[in-house]
């Protein structure tokens, strides 16, 4: 009997050894393959990736014995000599880097923060507030550097290669020249990661953090996508982006689009158009309609741009912040003092011993849009009418109203109209049932991400009490107004077609006679 038990506990030891040499030499050659492979032109910029198998290895208890448990009461057993110990930090050693001989795996790979908005989410506050110059130091001190890529560089990057990535990447062979100009010019995103690099590189190994909402509207195709997820082969890559309900999203994109057609920022920062030629002379039905096809595609609203970074980077490295705190917390406050990886403790105390300065909001959602319809669609008075424009021409030098004066003349109009009578109204076009009901439940969809979802009870309610952000001035009826018409005709209307002329030369000249 004590023969067999013997005989029983040496094939134990055998069968042990056996499987340990041979975990071992697959160790061994997990590493020798990674080592052949490894890019000397990467080693710089990137962190060792262990292969699955040996990160599988590595992580078992029973292959791999850390110096502190060696001394146990196995190292006096008879078979503790002939199991195989592999010690992690000798395996550490033999990893390191061909160049300045440095132990890539013990380096732990730098973050990079990506604020993708999307638009109208504060964004413009937190790169003010958070981003902008004053608390660049601290976060320095934080080990954060922040990089200016801003959107004329992305969107260029977007028009010029990630939008062509489908057709593959421009060559330099310049006999292939012709088959070059629909693909991706490669240069622009090197250009960006570059930046990326240096921030890194030239500040000690710094983190580095990058907002620009134009990450929300990028193509989400599949090559954008690995695009997008070689970062990981450098950076900690973590996305922040911020969520705002879609049923008071949309109204706020709408006001932003018609305002790139009516307004542009002049050096001395005043918003004024004076012509009529654009192409954002359109309703809000027709702009929901327009953008709903592109919605899961490039249109870059909170809910795909969630999906589609959770998608790329996965799920945990995606944080979501909600614009508006239940607790009435600023958003510059929750994003430095409890959204920064890793944290920002210096700069989120320099943050709360500043003076709280208020920044001032964007504000398209208080231009008068609606008037603005009204004034482009009554040139066509002026046009057909030609006794209309050689009189305007003759007296104030010009043959329409001003654009930016004669939305302010149709809202005085307007209120005029009103007063003493409470059920004037303007002829109004409105969404659908059936767009409400889309509109209904993707903003269901969305607000699952929010830290108070609503029922899809309480948002048809939200919805139906501000109905008429989701319409828009029927002009065509407006202008079959009799009451209008003749007000267009009229001088009131037509003396402020040149903007240049001012109350007191138009008094002067009333006085005279000369008008």
């Amino acid at each position: 009997m004590v023969y067999l038990l013997r005989r029983d506990r040496k094939k134990q030891r055998l069968a042990k050894t056996k499987n340990n040499m041979v975990i071992a030499i697959l160790i061994l050659f997990s590493i020798f393959m990674w080592l052949k492979n490894i890019d000397s032109t990467s080693t710089k910029s990137s962190e060792l990736l262990l292969s699955p198998l040996l990160r599988e290895l590595a992580s078992s208890k029973t292959a791999l014995i850390k110096p502190s448990l060696q001394k146990t009461k196995k190292e006096n057993s008879p078979t503790s000599s002939s199991e195989v110990v592999v010690d992690l930090q000798e395996l550490k050693g033999t990893l390191a880097s061909k160049k300045g001989g440095k132990n890539l795996i013990s380096r732990v790979k730098p973050k990079l923060v990506l604020h993708v908005g999307p638009q109208k989410t504060a964004t413009t506050t937190i790169q003010m507030g958070v981003l902008g110059p004053k608390l660049l130091a601290p976060l320095e001190t934080d080990n954060y550097k922040v990089i200016n890529f801003g959107w004329s560089d992305f969107e260029n990057l977007d028009i010029n290669c990630l939008q062509k990535l489908p057709m593959g990447i421009q060559v330099e062979d310049r006999e292939k020249i012709d088959d070059n100009k629909n693909k991706c010019d490669i240069s622009l995103w090197n250009k960006l990661l570059n930046l990326y690099d240096q921030a890194n590189d030239n500040n000690g190994g710094m983190n580095v953090i990058h907002s620009n909402e134009y990450f929300s509207n990028v193509p989400r195709n599949k090559e954008v996508r690995e695009l997008f997820r070689s970062l990981l082969e450098k950076w900690d890559v973590h996305v922040i982006m911020v969520h705002r309900t879609l049923d008071t999203w949309y109204p706020s994109m709408y006001a932003e689009f018609r305002t790139k057609g009516m307004f542009k920022k002049q050096k001395n920062k005043v918003w004024r158009r004076y012509f009529y030629e654009n192409t954002r002379q359109i309703t809000f039905p027709e702009w929901f309609e327009m953008t709903w096809k592109d919605v899961d595609t490039t249109f870059g609203d909170p809910l795909g741009t969630k999906m589609f970074y959770e998608d790329v980077f996965g799920k945990e490295r995606v944080k979501i912040i909600d614009m508006f705190s239940s607790d009435k917390v600023d958003i510059i406050y929750r994003f430095v003092c409890k959204h920064i990886p890793g944290g920002a403790p210096n700069t989120c105390k320099h943050l709360k011993n500043m003076k709280k300065k208020l920044i001032d909001r964007n504000k398209s959602e208080d231009l008068l849009i609606n008037e603005d319809l009204i004034a482009v669609s009554a040139i066509q008075f002026f046009r057909s009418e030609a006794y209309l424009q050689r009189k305007m021409e003759k007296i104030w030098k010009c043959s329409i109203p001003g654009r930016h004066q004669a939305t302010l003349d149709i809202q005085n109009k307007v209120e005029e109209m009103s007063l003493g009578n409470s059920s004037f109204i303007l002829p109004r076009v409105s969404l659908t049932f059936e767009q409400i009901e889309r509109l209904i439940n993707r903003t269901y969809v969305s607000d699952k991400m929010a830290s108070q979802p609503r029922s899809i009870e309480q948002i048809k309610v939200d919805i139906r009490n501000k109905i008429d952000k989701y319409s828009s001035v029927n002009t065509t009826a407006v202008l079959e107004m009799e009451s209008w018409e003749r007000y267009f005709k009229s001088t009131d209307y037509l003396k402020d077609c040149n903007p240049e002329v001012t109350n007191e030369w138009l008094q002067r000249n009333v006085q005279s006679g000369s008008i």
